[in-house]
């Protein structure tokens, strides 16, 4: 084999030694996750979180003690739909029962006096013919005059008094009456019912339990619900009713839905206030207890230089340049929990880190892994 082959022969071999080195070391080199970072919609959000909650509840409560019957529908267990005035739970209180049945008879037995009659009656069909016998008599001249005048004296009191006796009559039927309507609403006092249409909430007692006067045992809620918002002392400011926000429910996976603040309430709780949103198309089986997280829009920008929020650290962000880590101080725009606005720092195409952010050096040979195209 000549010379000149020989070296030919050598300068391939090294050639290609270089090249699988050049590859081991690619592929030795740590892999990062990056973002090539172009044009898009800029979003400035407030971030909160969300509780879906019913727009009334209401707890009803007994006005007797007494032990506890469960109606059927509240046998049935939280979620059960009722009725506006349907019958929820009935308070037995032997001691109403007992003082209505007693009022009861009572007022039976002064009907049947009234039918009777007062006790005079008899004796006033008597003076009454023993009047007409006399006038008989007095019209022949064989009854005297006093004893006349006497009779119709005795009959004139004794109506007098039979009047006064049927008045006694009809007043204690009257107010046997009176107590036993009492009586019945005190006992009605005991039946627990639904103040308006809805479901039950919370039911606090077991058929059978004795509970006392006032006690809560079960609440009603709506149907109809709205979202309960809390955002941070800080971000309450920039809010303003009318405003759309971006909402994603747990219970729904990754699907947003669009809602509108309503009310914003001017008590904060723990360095946060709440707001009161409704969904635009709510979704169905929304359930009351179900909860989430929003964004607020505050504002936004077309065509806007657009990277992951995640990549930004303290007002900065690495790149990769050439396979090597490079920070870069940046000037940001609007941002939320998901996308960031670049306006200064950055070039649409740079190649900007996503992750691990804090496990790499400048100047540090990386992989780019590109995470969008």
């Amino acid at each position: 084999m000549s010379s000149v082959r020989k070296k030919l022969v050598i300068l391939a071999a090294v050639a290609t030694g270089v090249a699988v080195l050049i590859y081991g070391l690619r592929l030795a080199q740590l892999g990062v996750e990056v973002y090539r970072a172009g044009r898009g919609k800029a979003v400035a959000a407030v971030y909160g979180t969300v509780k879906v909650v019913p727009k009334k509840i209401m707890g009803v409560r007994t006005r007797v003690s007494g032990v506890v019957q469960l109606a059927p529908a509240a046998l049935r267990g939280v979620g059960t739909p009722v009725k506006k005035d349907e019958l929820l739970a009935q308070v037995i209180n032997l001691d109403l029962e007992r003082a209505l049945t007693s009022v009861e008879i009572d007022l039976q037995n002064a009907q049947k006096r009234l039918e009777m009659g007062p006790s005079l009656a008899p004796q006033l069909q008597t003076q009454e013919a023993q009047l007409h016998r006399l006038e008989k008599l007095a019209e022949s001249n064989n009854a005297p005059r006093s004893e006349l005048e006497r009779a119709r004296n005795d009959l004139r009191g004794t109506r007098e008094e039979l009047y006064r006796q049927q008045i006694e009559l009809e007043r204690a039927v009257a107010a046997c009456t009176s107590t036993v309507k009492a009586s019945r609403e005190h006992k009605q006092w005991g039946q627990v019912i639904a103040p308006f249409d809805g479901q039950i909430n919370m039911i606090n007692v077991l058929d059978g339990d004795p509970v006392s006067e006032s006690t809560v045992l079960i609440a009603i809620e709506t149907s109809e619900t709205f979202l309960e918002g809390k955002v941070n002392e800080e971000d309450i400011g920039r809010i303003v009713v009318g405003q759309k926000a971006a909402v994603r429910l747990y219970s729904y996976g990754d699907q947003d839905f669009a809602a509108t603040v309503r009310v914003i309430v001017p008590n904060a709780n723990q360095q946060q206030y709440a707001l009161n949103l409704t969904l635009d198309t709510p979704p169905e089986n929304l359930l009351s207890g179900m909860t989430g997280e929003m964004n607020v829009i505050i504002g936004e920008r077309i065509n806007a230089l657009i990277v992951p929020s995640r990549a930004i650290i303290a007002g900065k962000v690495f790149v990769v340049d050439g396979g090597v880590v490079m920070p870069r101080l940046v000037k940001l725009g609007y941002r939320n929990i998901e996308r960031t606005e670049i306006l200064e720092g950055l070039h649409e195409g740079d190649l900007v880190i996503v992750a691990d952010q804090d496990q790499l050096r400048p100047g540090q040979h990386v992989r780019p892994v590109l995470i969008n195209r």
